[in-house]
């Protein structure tokens, strides 16, 4: 009976490593580059869709914790570009063709609505604050359909760098339907800036000012005071064209003692 029990074990045991040594041996075809790109560059809007209606073009970047960490990192806006849709067929040697754009022929394929940059994006106030809480979804409004484009149509979605498009998602529209993209779309990593289309956003440029206030004797302002600022800055450089910074410290002690501070404080700005 022991020894039954014995090779039975041993045979099953024999079976199961022939079987997972068969598995082993059968490798799948590997993704092209193109889509280990993807994966790479763009894992925080896997699940986004688009939405067309009367009212505009509205973008899902999921979830604010992924949709932050996106817009942080990588891009500091998005645009949205219309082209009426013409039928045409795609060789399949031609599918990871990468977009015109990349080397430099075209600004755009079609008709660009006005940028949206991170802040309108992320809702941040002057302190850098968000009104999301970490999963709510993060609807962005790309703006409206300009007049005359048909139902039948084409949405591309430009993501922004330095005012620069290095990123291109598209999508095929009929007017309130909701897609996903799909991964075998023509989708390029972020490039070296030489090979980026320079692109001057329509978007009106704020001017934002600044003031610090020292303690008596000190040389250094509020160091939470200059991390709000600095998150401020790193999330609307792009649509900022001039900042003012402005000091105030009382006057303390005698003349050169005054003018040290002064000159500390300066350097600090």
């Amino acid at each position: 009976m022991r020894f039954t029990l014995l090779f039975l074990i041993g045979f099953m045991a024999a079976g199961h490593y022939s079987g997972a040594q068969t598995a082993s041996s059968v490798k799948l075809n590997p993704l092209p580059e193109d889509l280990h790109a993807w994966k790479r560059y763009e894992p925080a809007l896997k699940f986004s869709g688009l939405r067309v209606t009367a009212e505009g073009i509205i973008f899902n970047a999921g979830k604010y914790r992924d949709a932050a960490q996106f817009f942080r990192e990588k891009y500091d806006g998005m645009i949205a570009e219309i082209v009426p849709f013409t039928p045409y067929t795609c060789p399949a040697g031609q599918a990871f063709t990468e977009p015109s754009r990349r080397n430099g022929k075209k600004a755009f394929n079609g008709i660009p609505v006005v940028p949206v940059y991170r802040s309108k994006i992320l809702r941040l106030n002057e302190q850098g604050r968000s009104s999301y809480k970490p999963n709510d979804l993060v609807y962005v409004s790309l703006g409206s359909l300009p007049a005359g484009i048909p139902d039948l149509r084409e949405i591309n979605i430009l993501f922004l760098k330095n005012n620069r498009i290095c990123g291109i998602v598209s999508f095929h529209h009929l007017r309130d339907t909701m897609f996903r993209y799909y991964p075998r779309i023509p989708l390029i990593p972020i490039p070296p800036p030489d090979l980026c289309t320079c692109y001057q956003p329509p978007e009106k440029l704020q001017t934002v000012s600044f003031r610090f206030y020292y303690a008596v004797n000190e040389t250094i302002p509020d160091p939470q005071m200059i991390q709000r600022v600095q998150n401020f800055l790193h999330d609307n450089f792009s649509g900022i064209s001039r900042i003012t910074v402005t000091s105030f410290a009382s006057v303390e002690g005698n003349y050169p003692v005054n003018y040290r501070l002064f000159l500390s404080r300066a350097a600090i700005l």
